[in-house]
């Protein structure tokens, strides 16, 4: 997915693209209380604490989106989906996999 993005990097699919520089928000935002914890975010990178997940907890995820009908929106609004998705396809906020092409 790197390679793909990479081809992108004048776009709104960059790296970094959605963050603007941290001297430009802190007018807007710089008096929020946790501006000082995401200036650092912006700076830095976030940092989240993983847990490994064990057999049980996955097949249980699995059987309840099964039971759930994920993406069953998807199904039953076909139409404003492929509408939705050429949208974002044709302004490159979101990546179709015949772009990434082969693997890297």
């Amino acid at each position: 997915i790197h390679w793909a993005i990479s081809l992108h990097f004048d776009s709104i699919a960059a790296y970094g693209s959605e963050f603007k520089p941290v001297h430009v928000l802190e007018p807007l935002l710089g008096r929020h209380p946790l501006w000082s914890a995401f200036c650092s975010i912006l700076e830095h990178g976030a940092a989240y604490p993983l847990r490994n997940n064990d057999d049980a907890s996955c097949l249980q995820d699995i059987q309840d989106a099964t039971a759930r009908g994920n993406h069953k929106s998807a199904i039953v609004n076909f139409d404003l989906l492929k509408s939705m998705m050429t949208t974002e396809v044709e302004f490159f906020s979101a990546l179709t996999s015949t772009s990434i092409g082969p693997y890297h």
